[in-house]
C-alpha cells in the first residue's frame, strides 16, 4: 500500500506567541536542536513513509489536491498539522507505521474540540480535508464521513494552545545525565543524584540575602528541598516564558527589544556588590587558567583522545590544542596584567542565556540554575565571570552550536571552517560590547575569560565531535582576535 505524508503548515502562531518567539510559522520553531519540520521528516522516514509534501497556504493545498491526490487505488494519506508535535517519538513512529493497515479514515483524539490533530485518510477524504481542514470548522460536521477516533498514546501536543507551546519550549534544554526535570502547571522540580549540588543551588538564594538582598529580585526563589537515598530535589515556581537562549536562536530580538533586555541585565550587573581581594590575581588564574589545564588533562585521558587529537589537528593551526592553549595563556596574562586591582562580585555563576527567563512584554527577568553556594562566602566570584558567561552566548555563538545551528565544511585550504546559521546578530553584539564598556570593564578581558570557558568545556563534549570541534574553533577565533588588539 502506498503512503503519502502531508505536513500542513497553514496554521499560524497567535500574536502573543509570535511576539515572544519572533517566528510566524510553527514549522520553523526549534525544539531540541531541530525545527519541527525537520522532526516531522525524520518521524515519517522512521515510520517508512518516504514521501512528504509541505503545504504552506491554501493555493498549495489546492495544487496538491489537483496534482498529487489523483490515485485512489489504496493510497493512504497522513496529514500532520505543523502545530502538532509528539512527545513520544517511538510511540508516534509505531502509530504511523500501523496506519497503513487500517482501511477506514481516522484521527488521533484531539486534546480539545477543534484542536489540530493527526489524520489518517483515504484519498477522497484527504482531498476534502485539505480544502476544508476540520480545525477550521465550527458548524459543518461530517466533512469526512465515518472518521474514527484513536486514543492518543504518543503524547500529541497542540501548540496553538500557548501554554502547551511554552511547555514544549521550557523543555528545550540539555539536562546532565544525573539530572531530571519535571513540572506541572505551577511547579518545576529539579532532581539530581548529586545531592551536594542540589543543596548548594537551593542555598544560593538564602545566602544572597546576607550579602546582597536586593539581588534576589533577579533570582527565581527555590521552594522545598527534599532528599532521599541517592537523590535530592527542589521546586521552583513555573514561569510561563521561554528562556533567553530560545528567543536568541529564533531571532526574536530586534535592536530596540534587545536593548531593553540589556538594560535589565545591566541593572543586575551594576547592582552587584564588589569587593577588593588581595589574592584576586591568584584566584583568577586558578579559575581561568587552572580550570583549562585541569580539564584538558582530563581530555587527554579519555579513550577517544587519539581520534580527538587528530580532528583538532586538522581544525587548528600548527601545534593543535597544546599550542592554542599556550596562546590563550599568553593573551589572558597580557590583559590580566592591565587590571589595576582585582575584585570579586556577587555572582550567579552560570549566567548563560539558557539560565535567564525573560518576558519581553513585562520585562520580567528571572535567573535559574545558579552555580550554588554552601556558604555566603561562595556567592562571590571573580567579577568578570558572569560577563564572560553572557559573552559566550552573545558573542561566542554557544547557543547556536548547542542547538546544532552550525555546520563544519572544508575550506579552500582543506581546513574545517565553522559556519553558524541564524539571524543577523552584529548590531546586537555591538550593543552588548557597549554595555560592557558602560560598566567600566575591558571587553578584551571579558573575551579572554570567555575563551577559557570554551577551552575548559571540551571534555564535557568529547562524545559529540561536532560540538568539540566547533567550541575549539570558536576559542581559537577569540584568541586570534585578542592577538590582533
Amino acid at each position: 500500500m502506498k503512503q503519502l505524508a502531508i505536513y500542513d503548515d497553514r496554521l499560524r502562531p497567535d500574536d502573543e506567541s509570535r511576539e515572544f518567539l519572533g517566528v510566524d510559522r510553527f514549522s520553523v520553531i526549534r525544539f531540541r536542536r531541530r525545527t519541527l519540520l525537520e522532526r516531522a521528516r525524520t518521524l515519517f522516514a522512521n515510520a517508512g513513509i518516504t514521501r512528504m509534501l509541505v503545504v504552506q497556504d491554501d493555493d498549495e493545498a489546492a495544487r496538491v489536491v489537483s496534482q498529487d491526490l489523483t490515485d485512489d487505488e489504496g493510497t493512504r494519506i497522513v496529514i500532520l498539522p505543523s502545530a502538532v508535535v509528539f512527545r513520544d517519538a517511538d510511540a508516534a513512529r509505531i502509530l504511523l507505521a500501523k496506519m497503513a493497515h487500517l482501511d477506514q479514515p481516522f484521527m488521533v483524539t484531539p486534546s480539545r474540540p477543534q484542536a489540530p490533530t493527526t489524520l489518517f485518510l483515504d484519498v477522497p477524504s484527504a482531498r476534502r480535508l485539505l480544502l476544508r481542514p476540520p480545525w477550521r470548522q465550527s458548524d459543518e460536521p461530517g466533512t469526512v464521513p465515518n472518521l474514527n477516533s484513536l486514543p492518543d498514546q504518543a503524547g500529541q501536543t497542540d501548540l496553538t494552545d500557548r501554554d502547551r507551546l511554552i511547555d514544549l519550549l521550557s523543555g528545550n534544554f540539555d539536562v546532565r545525565h544525573f539530572n531530571s526535570v519535571r513540572h506541572d502547571g505551577l511547579v518545576v522540580t529539579k532532581r539530581s543524584s548529586d545531592a551536594v549540588k542540589m543543596r548548594r543551588e537551593h542555598a544560593h538564594y538564602t545566602h544572597l540575602s546576607q550579602v546582597a538582598g536586593s539581588l534576589r529580585l533577579f533570582f527565581l526563589e527555590p521552594l522545598e528541598l527534599r532528599e532521599g537515598p541517592g537523590w535530592a530535589e527542589y521546586d521552583t515556581e513555573r514561569i510561563g516564558v521561554p528562556d533567553a537562549a530560545v528567543q536568541w536562536i529564533h531571532g526574536s530580538f530586534d535592536q530596540p527589544r534587545f536593548r531593553r533586555f540589556l538594560d535589565k541585565l545591566g541593572e543586575y550587573l551594576r547592582r552587584r556588590p564588589l569587593r577588593p581581594t588581595a589574592q584576586g590575581r591568584e584566584l583568577a588564574e586558578s579559575l581561568y587558567l587552572g580550570k583549562v589545564r585541569d580539564r584538558q588533562a582530563a581530555l587527554v585521558r579519555l579513550p577517544s583522545w587519539g581520534i580527538v587529537e587528530a580532528m583538532l589537528g586538522q581544525a587548528l593551526p600548527p601545534g593543535g590544542l597544546e599550542a592554542l592553549t599556550r596562546r590563550f595563556n599568553v593573551q589572558w596574562t597580557r590583559f590580566a596584567n592591565r587590571e589595576r586591582a582585582w575584585h570579586e562580585a556577587v555572582s550567579h555563576g552560570d549566567l548563560c542565556l539558557s539560565n535567564i527567563l525573560y518576558c519581553r512584554q513585562s520585562r520580567m527577568m528571572k535567573f535559574i540554575d545558579p552555580r550554588g553556594a554552601a556558604t555566603p562566602e561562595e556567592v562571590w566570584m571573580e567579577r568578570h565571570y558572569d560577563l564572560a558567561k553572557l559573552s559566550h552566548s552573545l558573542l561566542g555563538d554557544y547557543d547556536f552550536v548547542n542547538h546544532d545551528l552550525c555546520e563544519l565544511s572544508l575550506g579552500n585550504n582543506l581546513k574545517p571552517e565553522l559556519i553558524v546559521f541564524g539571524p543577523e546578530r552584529e548590531l546586537l553584539r555591538s550593543d552588548f560590547r557597549a554595555l560592557v564598556d558602560r560598566l567600566g570593564t575591558s571587553i578584551e578581558m571579558v573575551r579572554a575569560c570567555e575563551a577559557s570557558l570554551f577551552l575548559s568545556m571540551l571534555p564535557l563534549h568529547a562524545d559529540v565531535p561536532k560540538k568539540l570541534l566547533a567550541f575549539t574553533m570558536i576559542a581559537e577565533g577569540i584568541v586570534s582576535g585578542l592577538e590582533q588588539t
